[in-house]
């Protein structure tokens, strides 16, 4: 079975992921004979499928991999992916963590973890021998009695691909290297009032060159990036707090709310309003 992408301009994930005091986030899958697992999609956490039961097709930036009962795809961050179970269906477990929540100031840090964030190495996609899918299953087994413990897996799984040479290192990063630094300062700073004027002088490129280049890299136009930032924040502020719709706009980077409103629909086929309403817990 070849799973058929429309093409690589995808999509960054909106849904905003809430980890556990451990930096991790677990769920567990099942889906049907040859159903679609998920979309199209890319972030800037690692992905972890650990197949338990069945088979998945996952095209990674175009790879196919066919994931087998007992095995792991490693979703590197900001690759574009999609999955599809085949005829016997498909359980699997995912396991997300954002890396750059375990950096520190270390030499090890700096020489093992910044070059996957900075997509200079690239773990392999897939990985079956016994003693990775051991360390994953210490992930999902301590993650929510042992939090300590979990992280502790967490760099013990990564640390068994450069021991054991799964990895590969890229001459020239899939998004690259240059626009990194400029998503980066996006990623930290979307709550400003940021224009495509300002971002290209601070940069050094000519408004359509950053336009152009930021598209081929992301699949997204800056503006969409930025509102895809923006209203994850929102999503979690909707949830979380009981400030105004007003004020959640303006302190998400949005300086109207009729804009933000639009936005927000348009993306998650929802109101603001109606979102926060199906997110509060029922008294």
């Amino acid at each position: 079975m070849v799973i058929k992408m429309k093409n690589l301009d995808f999509q960054k994930e909106l849904t905003p992921v809430v980890y556990a005091e451990s930096a991790i986030k677990i769920s567990n899958i099942s889906i049907k004979s040859q159903a679609l697992a998920f979309h199209t999609h890319w972030h800037n956490r690692i992905e972890l499928l650990r197949i338990t039961s069945g088979s998945l097709i996952v095209n990674i930036n175009g790879e196919v991999i066919n994931a087998k009962k007992n095995s792991v795809v490693v979703i590197n961050p900001y690759l574009s992916h999609t999955g599809i179970a085949e005829i016997n269906g498909a359980e699997y477990t995912v396991i997300s963590f954002d890396i750059s929540n375990f950096l520190n100031t270390s030499v090890a840090s700096s020489q093992y973890l910044t070059p996957i964030l900075e997509q200079k190495i690239l773990l392999d996609n897939y990985v079956d021998a016994p003693l990775f899918i051991s360390e994953v299953d210490e992930i999902i087994n301590h993650f929510k009695t042992d939090p300590l413990f979990a992280i502790s897996s967490v760099y013990r799984f990564l640390s068994l691909f450069f021991k054991n040479e799964k990895f590969r290192q890229l001459e020239k990063p899939y998004n690259n290297q240059a626009f990194y630094k400029i998503i980066k300062y996006l990623n930290e700073n979307f709550c400003e009032s940021l224009s495509i004027s300002t971002i290209s002088k601070m940069f050094g490129y000519s408004e359509t060159y950053l336009c152009q280049k930021f598209k081929e890299c992301t699949g997204l136009t800056i503006i969409n990036y930025l509102n895809i930032l923006r209203l994850e924040k929102a999503q979690k502020l909707l949830k979380t707090t009981d400030k105004s719709i007003n004020e959640i706009a303006f302190s998400c980077g949005f300086n109207d709310l009729t804009y933000f409103s639009h936005c927000f629909k348009n993306k998650l086929n929802i109101s603001p309003s109606d979102f926060r309403k199906r997110s509060k817990p029922q008294k």
